[in-house]
């Protein structure tokens, strides 16, 4: 007999008198057993074996986003400093550079993320009063 499991789990169909040897199987995997020596069998799997490329590397990196902070005369650089450490988790001297960097250039990298993740420490920034953006990594 031959079946074809649908579900991952262990317990499949078994013929009277024979025991499975395979204790689970993924779903779609024919399964059968041979009567004769209650033995288990299964079909071999195949396996997509894909390398990356030098193409699919640069667009990963390509995904990457720079939260930039503006400096602005309205906040302290106490509280910016304070607000890179609570939001963007960032150590209290990294914090203090990219305060003290933003207000003597005018801006700063905060750092690079995922664009997810950026869009998320830029929208609590603002939130919090402070000026910045998101713009692609180069």
């Amino acid at each position: 007999f031959i079946f074809t499991l649908l579900t991952s789990s262990a317990s499949a169909f078994v013929a009277p008198g024979t025991r499975p040897v395979v204790t689970s199987a993924s779903p779609g995997t024919r399964v059968g057993f041979s009567s004769s020596t209650s033995a288990l069998f299964m079909e071999a799997p195949t396996i997509d074996r894909k390398t990356k490329d030098n193409t699919s590397e640069q667009q990963e990196k390509g995904k990457e986003w720079q939260v930039r902070l503006w400096n602005d005369p309205m906040n302290k650089r106490e509280y910016v400093a304070r607000c890179l450490i609570e939001i963007c988790s960032l150590e209290d001297g990294m914090a203090y550079s990219v305060m003290m960097h933003a207000h003597q250039n005018g801006m700063a990298v905060i750092g690079q993320y995922q664009k997810e993740i950026a869009e998320g420490y830029t929208s609590e920034l603002t939130q919090h009063g402070l000026t910045v953006d998101m713009a692609q990594a180069e």
